[in-house]
């Protein structure tokens, strides 16, 4: 699915670049994708879909209207949300960031004119966040950016780090102002407000009223709000809010692969229940950058159970189609004579290009791309760090000086790494030690682990240096719900193999989209369009 662009409507036919093809009002289809594709893109440096992403943002670009806006909405429409922005935002700070030369001045330009016309938006009772009389977009709509803003926060602080131009104040003001028209997740993830039990047993009347918060999906973007907004305010209480975040999720609403149970309101721990694809790939974003902003190990850990095990089952081996919904005991993926989620489709659990809703279509691709934008961190001003463990090559620069890893592993399946490093300088290069480790090797000799960190430091001198890191990895038994267990093995999570019957052919059904606005949010009233 990474030429979307040549033939998904969505993408290549969007009113972003001028086209009239999507497929809700929120005009989100292509920003999904242009935040998934750029960073997959650069990575793989693969160059057609580099000339993907030049042709759509250069025509992004030349449509940024007279006013700064930025998106097909005019004033007349009366629609102008915010929340498409968020998506378009990732894409473009991220592209500035891997081709500085051809987009740092375009792409700058078109920010700060939009980031001055949402400080004026905002100002005015958070036009484009909050639902006004005679808004001519419904007040559902605005739920979406209200649950989900720190995605827009992380492009504000990224200007702020890099490019603050003249605009320090207004983006401080600005992100003051998306935090108080939020919605408040550390007034949920508290013991008087939080949903511990399964959703499915209590009464829709009490889960509708809280709906905001039970979304798969935003609760998965959701996990980061506090490290994000934490950021900017050094409001300490927030890690808090991260942690009960995090592990109340997991805890009550967790499925054995690291993602989380929510078809697509949150559900329990039974394993027939669940989980959007998209789910997937927003925690893996979401834990990532928690690791990133506040250096939990217990983050990282969660991070990569989820990109291991959630993701690639969610997705054919060749990656041409995927599940809307997957659930940790399937026993197979069909057409159903009934749905038996609650607010999915019957074909939502069959692999297609839109088994559903396009959302996870378009958003997908996103998941180890953002994965790999966060394996290696910096520490301090002299140090590099290994954060989510994988294959792969970094540059970066240590006190002015450049540093270049290699890391060559088949991990997860194998749990060890070897790095050849070459560097212009000394420096600390640590290594991130999973919390299931039974002991590790550097280099042959056994190694001492901060305890605090979960870090072993390798100290590395200038020229090239060669390490072997081995981590050791045995058996784990988790106990589960309805008397189940998962088994592990480092990072990976078991199956049972079952033979496969596999057919395939041309879908057989008229897609359908099942949404429902904020007073439906009921099984039983739950409208199928």
């Amino acid at each position: 699915m990474r030429h979307l662009y040549d033939f998904f409507r969505y993408v290549s036919n969007s009113s972003w670049i001028g086209g009239d093809q999507e497929y809700s009002q929120l005009n989100e289809g292509l920003p999904y994708w242009l935040n998934a594709i750029v960073p997959l893109a650069y990575t793989l440096q693969d160059e057609r879909l580099k000339n993907d992403v030049h042709t759509v943002v250069s025509k992004i670009l030349d449509l940024v209207q007279p006013d700064g806006w930025i998106g097909p909405e005019t004033i007349e429409s009366g629609k102008r949300l915010i929340w498409a922005r968020t998506l378009v935002f990732l894409g473009l700070t991220n592209l500035v960031e891997a081709d500085p030369e051809t987009y740092e001045k375009p792409i700058l330009d078109a920010l700060y004119r939009f980031n001055k016309l949402m400080h004026t938006m905002l100002k005015n009772n958070g036009t484009g966040m909050i639902y006004h009389d005679g808004d001519k977009a419904g007040a559902d709509d605005y739920v979406w950016f209200r649950t989900r803003s720190p995605d827009m926060v992380v492009s504000l602080q990224w200007l702020l780090d890099h490019h603050p131009g003249n605009q320090t104040d207004i983006l401080k003001e600005n992100i003051d102002m998306i935090h108080q028209y939020s919605f408040r997740w550390e007034g949920w993830y508290t013991e008087q407000s939080y949903i511990k039990d399964d959703l499915n047993n209590i009464p829709d009347s009490v889960a509708s009223e809280q709906w905001p918060f039970l979304h798969g999906v935003t609760v998965a973007e959701a996990l980061k709000y506090a490290a994000v907004f934490r950021r900017s305010n050094r409001n300490e209480s927030l890690l808090t809010t991260a942690r009960n975040g995090v592990d109340w999720t997991f805890k009550y609403h967790g499925a054995a692969s690291g993602t989380i149970l929510a078809d697509e309101r949150l559900a329990g721990l039974s394993p027939y229940y669940g989980s959007e694809l998209c789910t997937h790939v927003e925690a893996i974003y979401s834990l990532a950058y928690n690791y990133f902003a506040i250096g939990d190990p217990s983050y990282a850990d969660r991070a990569e159970l989820t990109a291991f095990n959630a993701l690639p089952a969610a997705m054919w081996p060749d990656w041409t189609s995927h599940q809307y919904m997957t659930e940790p005991n399937q026993p197979f993926a069909k057409i159903l004579s009934a749905t038996p989620f609650w607010n999915v489709n019957s074909v939502g659990q069959t692999f297609g290009i839109e088994p559903n809703y396009p959302c996870c279509t378009v958003n997908h691709p996103q998941g180890f791309p953002k994965f790999t934008m966060y394996s290696y961190l910096k520490n301090g001003e002299r140090g590099l760090v290994h954060a989510l463990l994988s294959p792969g090559q970094a540059k970066a620069q240590i006190g002015g000086k450049a540093v270049a890893v290699d890391c060559q592993t088949d991990y997860p399946f194998s749990t060890t790494l070897s790095y050849t490093v070459n560097s212009d300088t000394d420096f600390d290069f640590y290594l991130r030690v999973p919390e299931w480790s039974t002991g590790i090797k550097i280099n042959g000799a056994s190694s001492s682990v901060d305890t605090q960190t979960s870090l072993a430091k390798v100290q590395v001198t200038s020229g090239q240096t060669t390490i072997k890191y081995e981590i050791g990895a045995g058996l784990r038994i988790v106990s589960r719900a309805n008397d189940t267990v998962a088994i592990y093995q480092g990072s990976i999570l078991y199956s049972l193999y079952i033979s496969p019957v596999i057919t395939s052919g041309p879908p057989n059904y008229t897609p359908i989209h099942t949404r429902c606005t904020l007073k439906e949010h009921t099984r039983q009233t739950c409208r199928t369009t």
